[in-house]
């Protein structure tokens, strides 16, 4: 390299892993080296890199309790809350999570839509009841749709107040207040209880379990603080036997991803 030539010129190609972004390249002082910086004699150059700074945009034009994306669209619904005859869970769908559009509502009453999931080619959704005058009514009723925007109701073994859904690469599960099913299509649905409810615990006082992830051959559930619950995180390898796990903390949520699970609680802790 001839004494003078830009850095620019002899730069090589840094790749980041995911997640990360080039911060620049360094020299043996430790100095970062612009584009302009001219090489005069043989020196050893360090690409740094960084992690990527999540950007949050918000959107004032959908209003939704819980989203999923899947196919190509962001579905956000939002449940119904009150105990009007013709009283509707509304959903939108968005291409690009900025900007959405109003679908309509399901053609289904007084569903309180508490989570969506997309896996295995559709979406689909379970609901906390219906609502009544008195809070919530179980139904028996789960709902899917291929593209988000037309959805088919569809038949649980029980009914319940079902809290979420997850899918665990196999398999579609819902879990509710009393019971679990199972779902290899998302469209046929069975108990792993047979017609028995799950073995969680739940106590009037405590709360209920309602977050479900899976993850390196188990699933872990929590009773999220979100609704004031104080029972204790539980596991279980097959969803029948559950024994009772520590994470240190009451956590909010908890999630499975990079071959980790990832609790989040009250004062920032994780």
């Amino acid at each position: 390299v001839a004494s003078g030539t830009k850095f620019s010129a002899i730069k090589p190609t840094a790749t980041p892993k995911t997640g990360y972004e080039l911060d620049g390249w360094y020299n043996s002082s430790g100095s970062k080296v612009a584009d302009t910086y001219a090489v005069t004699s043989g020196q050893t150059f360090t690409a740094k890199f960084k992690e990527k700074k999540l950007t949050v945009q918000s959107s004032t034009s959908v209003s939704a309790t819980t989203v999923a994306y899947g196919a190509g669209t962001f579905v956000g619904i939002k449940k119904c809350t009150s105990m009007g005859d013709y009283s509707r869970a509304k959903y939108r769908c968005s291409s690009d999570g900025k900007t959405w559009t109003d679908k309509g509502t399901f053609p289904w009453s007084r569903a309180a839509i508490s989570n969506v999931v997309y896996a295995n080619g559709k979406f689909v959704a379970v609901a906390f009841g219906k609502v009544n005058s008195e809070g919530y009514l179980p139904i028996k009723e789960a709902y899917a749709s291929n593209d988000g925007t037309s959805w088919s109701s569809l038949v649980l073994p029980a009914e319940d107040l079902w809290e979420c859904v997850m899918y665990d690469g196999s398999r579609f599960v819902a879990l509710g207040k009393s019971y679990i099913a199972c779902s290899a299509n998302g469209s046929t649905w069975s108990n792993p209880y047979g017609s028995s409810t799950h073995s969680l615990p739940t106590t009037t006082y405590a709360g209920e379990y309602d977050r479900l992830v899976y993850g390196n051959g188990v699933y872990v559930t929590v009773a999220s603080k979100y609704s004031n619950n104080t029972l204790p995180p539980k596991r279980s390898s097959n969803l029948t036997s559950w024994t009772t796990t520590s994470i240190g903390f009451d956590p909010y949520d908890i999630v499975f991803a990079g071959g980790k699970f990832v609790a989040v609680g009250a004062s920032g802790k994780i």
